[in-house]
């Protein structure tokens, strides 16, 4: 997962949960473009519906030759909010406090 904004903790843990349900219900799912299509297109209706525009988007991992879904946060649904730097600051000095690892999006 890639983002072009800044992501909450709670964000990140949303898109997370929404992208595994949707791998979930497709594991057995016969690997074709159909399926392949579906994917792209359920998974960018579900980011939508929580909040978030997204692009999924499938690429050949070179390595492996095997197709991996690809991520990308391009904005919040409803940007007027904004994001709120301060509230991600008390995140990180939190999570630290308490020894956790820190979320990060690659």
């Amino acid at each position: 997962m890639d983002s072009m904004i800044n992501l909450y903790d709670e964000d990140i843990t949303k898109i997370r949960d929404a992208v595994g349900r949707i791998e979930y219900k497709y594991k057995d799912a016969k690997n074709d473009f159909d399926t392949m299509w579906n994917i792209i297109v359920e998974l960018e209706g579900r980011l939508y519906d929580i909040g978030f525009e997204a692009d999924a988007d499938w690429h050949v991992n070179e390595a492996t030759e095997i197709p991996e879904l690809v991520v990308t946060i391009i904005d919040r649904v409803d940007p007027i909010s904004g994001f709120d730097h301060e509230k991600k600051q008390y995140e990180v000095k939190k999570a630290r406090e308490l020894n956790q690892d820190i979320e990060e999006i690659e």
